[in-house]
């Protein structure tokens, strides 16, 4: 799935999207935008809080059926939705959550079931798609690390949780939050590198050499999820992102 540079790149181009239109204008105040870019990347927070993946992410890979991930968030946890929290920095944390579940959702129906998973094989480090997928997670982070505003960076370090989150507690979004903003302010993308190489008995250098030149991705990864490919999942990305957290956050 993507990481934390990439949510939090494509949240900022939304809200500046938002902005541009003229709508939802409270969401690009201090503290709801804080809120939305905690929002943007507490899925994963199941890394610090042991949570299964399902239980944050609200669906599975394969997919078991075609509902949204944000609408089986909101069915199962119903305090969640947009009535009980309109117009707050609960209902732009939620918000950012969704954007999140979006493009995770996205990423599996446009790159890794067409192009990565195989019936044949568990995911994880054994897998033949391993490396590829490795690759193509620092690339992400490297393209978003460079077009990540520092001060939404502050912005994010101030988001206070206050029981946003019916099934995490806000100890582990602060401890997650904490560790977002410190990853990236010490070469977030190049600890990432460095993260998927030990896994690819690689060095994070090796895995810098093949991510940072067009050459050798066009060799060993565009054969297989195309630029194309990347576009198409930006852009449906972006596209989903924007009907789900406008749709939400300007519901009666």
């Amino acid at each position: 799935m993507p990481n934390a540079q990439t949510h939090l790149a494509a949240a900022c181009d939304l809200i500046d999207a938002i902005s541009r239109a003229s709508a939802v204008p409270w969401l690009v105040q201090g503290d709801a935008q804080s809120a939305f870019l905690l929002g943007s990347i507490s899925p994963d927070v199941r890394i610090v809080s042991g949570h299964p993946r399902e239980e944050t992410h609200f669906f599975t890979i394969p997919p078991s059926d075609s509902q949204r991930a944000e609408d089986r968030m909101l069915r199962i946890w119903p305090n969640l939705q947009a009535a009980q929290n309109h117009g707050g920095v609960r209902a732009a944390f939620v918000a950012g959550y969704m954007c999140h579940l979006a493009m995770d959702q996205v990423w599996v129906n446009v790159i890794v079931m067409p192009r990565l998973f195989s019936e044949e094989h568990l995911w994880g480090v054994k897998h033949p798609n391993w490396r590829l997928y490795s690759i193509l997670m620092t690339y992400l982070e490297y393209r978003a690390e460079a077009r990540l505003p520092a001060d939404r960076l502050d912005l994010l370090a101030r988001a206070m949780p206050d029981h946003w989150l019916p099934f995490v507690e806000d100890r582990y979004l602060l401890e997650w939050r904490d560790y977002v903003v410190e990853m990236i302010r010490t070469d977030g993308a190049r600890r990432t590198s460095e993260q998927f190489a030990q896994s690819n008995d690689l060095s994070g250098a090796d895995l810098e050499a093949i991510v940072l030149s067009d050459q050798r991705m066009a060799a060993d990864v565009f054969p297989v999820v195309s630029l194309e490919d990347l576009t198409a999942f930006e852009v449906e990305s972006a596209r989903r992102s924007y009907e789900v957290v406008l749709g939400y956050l300007t519901a009666a």
